[in-house]
C-alpha cells in the first residue's frame, strides 16, 4: 500500500481537520505505514497476524505511541489459517479468495494459526484514520468495523486493486462516505 499516498493526500487532509488522535493499521506487515505516522497520531493500533513479519515490526517502529495487536482483523472472533506464499510476508491472507487464486501456482506456503478479532470489539471511541490493506479480506475488515465506522466517520484508506473490496466500498457509501480512488 502506498505509503507516499498516505503522505501526501491523507495526513494533510487529516491535519486540515485537525483529527490526529487515533489510527488504525489493519495490516501493519512490517510497519512502513505506522512508522510514517508515529509523530502525527496520538495513538496508534497496528494489527498484524504474520509472526515473520511481527518481528521485523518490533525492529522497525519506534513503539512510543504504537501498541502493535499480533491478531488478524476481520468479521469474526476466533481463529483461523494465515498463509503466507514464498516468503512474501506483505502477500499473507487469511481469505479463501486469495487461496483459491493461487491454486495451480507453484508457490511455497507457510501458514500460522492466528487469533481473529472486529475492530467493533475493542471499542473504539476517537479513531480518525483506519488503513486496511489485507490481501482479499478487506470487505470482512469493513464488515467487523461498521460501528466503529458509524460512531468516529474516520477516513479510511483501503486497498482495493482489481475491485477485490468492493462489498466494503458499498457499505462504506451507504453510511454516507464519498470515495476516491488512487
Amino acid at each position: 500500500m502506498s505509503a507516499k499516498k498516505i503522505i501526501d493526500v491523507v495526513l494533510p487532509l487529516l491535519e486540515k481537520q485537525g483529527r490526529n488522535k487515533t489510527y488504525l493499521d489493519i495490516g501493519a506487515n512490517v510497519g512502513n505505514t505506522t512508522n510514517i505516522c508515529t509523530h502525527f497520531f496520538n495513538n496508534i493500533h497496528s494489527f498484524e497476524p504474520n509472526p515473520n513479519a511481527i518481528e521485523l515490526f518490533k525492529q522497525n517502529v519506534d513503539l512510543t505511541n504504537v501498541l502493535l495487536h499480533e491478531i488478524a482483523i476481520s468479521n469474526f472472533i476466533g481463529q483461523t489459517t494465515l498463509t503466507e506464499p514464498n516468503d512474501r510476508s506483505d502477500h499473507s491472507t487469511i481469505s479463501d479468495r486469495r487461496l483459491k487464486k493461487w491454486t495451480g501456482q507453484k508457490n511455497t506456503y507457510k501458514t500460522f494459526e492466528v487469533n481473529v478479532k472486529t475492530i467493533d470489539s475493542f471499542n473504539f471511541q476517537d479513531v480518525d484514520f483506519i488503513k486496511i490493506d489485507t490481501e482479499q479480506s478487506e470487505n470482512e475488515v469493513v464488515e467487523g468495523s461498521l460501528e466503529t465506522i458509524k460512531r468516529c466517520s474516520p477516513i479510511i484508506f483501503m486497498e482495493n486493486k482489481r475491485k477485490e473490496a468492493a462489498i466494503a466500498k458499498d457499505l462504506i457509501i451507504q453510511l454516507g462516505y464519498n470515495v476516491k480512488i488512487y
